[in-house]
C-alpha cells in the first residue's frame, strides 16, 4: 500500500483465499453443484405449493428402518432440493471496501485526504520541512477522527427513546467499537458441549426426586423423558419469526411450508435421535 494511514510503517497488503460459507450443507452430487447457501434463497419469492409438492412426492425415501442420522441426511438433502427447484436465488452483489463507521463525516474525510496529500509530498521530496507537516497533519487528523466519533456517539446517547430494540443498541455499539468480524469458535470444542453439559445441564433433580430415588418401587418415566408430539413440533415450528438458518442451511420459513408427512418423518427423526442420543453432525 502506498499510504501508511497514519500509521509508523507502511502496511503490507496480503490476499487470501477464504470460503464465504464455512458450513456447506448436506447435499447430493446433483445438487452441490447448484447450491451455495440457504441465505441466498429470495424466501419472498418461493413457490411454496411446488415446495411442498416435491416434498411430500420425495419423503417417501426415507426408510423406517435406517440409522437416525442417515434419515436425517436424507431428509436435509430433500428440503435442500426442494429448495432449489421452487425457490429463486438472490442476486449477491460483495463490496469489497468495509462500510464507513457512523460517527464518520465530510471533516473526516478531508482530515485523511490532507494526510495523505502530505505523506505524498514527503516521500517525493524527503525533505525535513514535509516531514513535520505530515506528522503535524497525523496529529491533527486523529484528534479531529477522535472529537467526531466522542461527537457522534454522544448524539447516540443523547437520542435513544424507549423503543430502540437491544439489537439496535448493540449493532451500533460494535460499530463504533469497530467489531465489524466476530471470532469464530474454535473447531476443536469437543470439550465445550462436555462443559456445558457439567456447568448448565439440561434438567437438575429436585431434592425429592433425589429422595425417591432411594425408594426400591419402580419409579415412573419423567415427563422430560417422554417421545415429542406433532403438536408439540408444530408449536416449536410457528413459534419461529426468523428466516435464518442453522448449521443445516433450513430456514424456519422452510419448515413450515412443509407437508403433514414430512412433518411426521421430522417428528420420528427427531424421537429417534434423543433416544439414540446420536446427534447429527450438523
Amino acid at each position: 500500500m502506498d499510504d501508511p494511514n497514519g500509521s509508523d510503517h507502511i502496511p503490507i497488503l496480503i490476499t487470501i483465499n477464504y470460503s464465504r460459507n464455512p458450513h456447506p450443507p448436506i447435499l447430493n452430487q446433483s445438487a452441490k453443484s447448484s447450491f451455495s447457501n440457504s441465505s441466498s434463497f429470495n424466501l419472498n419469492k418461493a413457490d411454496w405449493i411446488a415446495f411442498s409438492q416435491y416434498v411430500q412426492n420425495s419423503i417417501s425415501y426415507i426408510q423406517d428402518t435406517t440409522s437416525p442420522t442417515i434419515c436425517y441426511s436424507t431428509f436435509i438433502d430433500i428440503i435442500n432440493q426442494a429448495s432449489i427447484n421452487s425457490i429463486p436465488v438472490k442476486k449477491t452483489y460483495y463490496n469489497t471496501f468495509p462500510p464507513s463507521p457512523p460517527w464518520w463525516n465530510s471533516s473526516c474525510t478531508k482530515a485523511v485526504k490532507n494526510r495523505s496529500s502530505l505523506f505524498k509530498l514527503f516521500r517525493r521530496s524527503g525533505s525535513m520541512a514535509d516531514f513535520l507537516a505530515y506528522s503535524e497533519s497525523c496529529a491533527t487528523t486523529a484528534q479531529i477522527l477522535k472529537k467526531e466519533k466522542r461527537t457522534a456517539w454522544k448524539n447516540f446517547c443523547t437520542n435513544l427513546n424507549p423503543s430502540a430494540t437491544i439489537h439496535q443498541l448493540w449493532h451500533t455499539a460494535r460499530l463504533f467499537k469497530k467489531c465489524v468480524v466476530r471470532s469464530p469458535r474454535p473447531i476443536n470444542d469437543d470439550w465445550f458441549d462436555m462443559f456445558c453439559s457439567k456447568v448448565a445441564p439440561c434438567y437438575v433433580p429436585t431434592e425429592d426426586e433425589n429422595n425417591q430415588q432411594l425408594i426400591t418401587q419402580p419409579l415412573q418415566p419423567h415427563v422430560l423423558l417422554n417421545p415429542f408430539s406433532l403438536s408439540e413440533l408444530m408449536n416449536a415450528i410457528s413459534s419461529r419469526h426468523s428466516s435464518a438458518s442453522g448449521l443445516d442451511n433450513i430456514s424456519p420459513r422452510m419448515l413450515k411450508n412443509l407437508p403433514p408427512n414430512a412433518l411426521e418423518v421430522l417428528l420420528r427423526i427427531l424421537n429417534d435421535v434423543l433416544s439414540t442420543q446420536r446427534l447429527p453432525s450438523s
